[in-house]
């Protein structure tokens, strides 16, 4: 800055950073854009600072492959009418920023087709989701925010649905505890025990949340194979075939589609409860 240039190239300012220094670097990186009024170019991997770009050029090989412009900031270049579109595309290209434009609309397709609500509503619902889990938010407030209008900042989900989506949640988050306290004491002597004291308390809140009417072989199988999964002894196929074995191997004999919920929801429970940490 010391030269007062116009246009500053920024090549992976964040790059080796930590959370706290990459928020201090981006928000002097902006503050630079906006008050300095001087043109930065930036390059990046990473599509959480999609969001500070007037607009964003995606380069393969050494070549523009797609330009966005960012319909939440303020174009300083000029746009002439019909030149450009914003659409939910944009919006995916910020989700998915290595994801050519072919898959960003297959993406579109499948959740038009697949899902009620599109995308701003889910990134609506994923914020309040986290308020909730980290207990910012309880039960009541959780469920206003999901039923008031979209433009008034909710998700604007009806509230019968609001309701059923706060119930399935709490479930999910006391059973993903339940699982977290266990395997935070998994060095201690007595964890065979508590192994099957929580594979039993699994047993009964899966068999409740199904309506499922088990044998006595049944029962006792269900917990083997609850225990065998939340410890990692086996994978979640094996746990899914299981549970369509008959009971004489040690299965439950369930039919495909009861077997695929059931372990749909199960897993939902793991994913919640079991610390994992990712390389980048």
């Amino acid at each position: 800055m010391v030269n007062d240039p116009k246009i500053l190239l920024a090549d992976e300012p964040t790059g080796n950073l930590d959370s706290v220094s990459t928020q201090q670097v981006m928000d002097k990186i902006d503050e630079i854009n906006t008050f300095d009024r001087r043109t930065v170019i930036m390059v990046s991997h990473n599509a959480a600072h999609l969001s500070y770009a007037h607009r964003v050029y995606y380069l393969k090989d050494g070549l523009i492959v797609r330009e966005v412009v960012n319909p939440q900031r303020k174009q300083i270049k000029p746009v002439r009418e019909g030149e450009t579109i914003v659409t939910e595309l944009e919006q995916l290209a910020r989700l998915f920023p290595y994801d050519s434009v072919d898959t960003l609309r297959v993406k579109s397709m499948v959740n038009f087709l697949t899902q009620d609500y599109t995308y701003r509503q889910l990134t609506r619902l994923e914020h309040a989701i986290v308020l909730f889990i980290k207990g910012k938010i309880d039960r009541e407030a959780f469920i206003k925010s999901l039923i008031l209008p979209y433009e008034k900042g909710g998700v604007e989900v009806p509230e019968a649905e609001a309701k059923k989506m706060a119930g399935i949640t709490e479930k999910l988050i006391s059973q993903s505890d339940d699982i977290r306290r266990f395997r935070a004491r998994k060095d201690n002597d007595d964890i065979f025990f508590s192994q099957d004291k929580l594979a039993e308390r699994l047993r009964d809140h899966l068999v409740g949340m199904f309506h499922i009417r088990l044998t006595k072989e049944q029962n006792s199988n269900l917990v083997e194979l609850i225990a065998d999964r939340v410890t990692g002894v086996i994978e979640e196929d094996q746990f899914n075939q299981t549970l369509m074995q008959t009971v004489k191997n040690d299965g439950l004999g369930l039919d495909e589609k009861e077997a695929d919920e059931l372990t749909r929801y199960f897993e939902k429970i793991i994913a919640q409860g079991v610390d994992v940490s990712y390389k980048s």
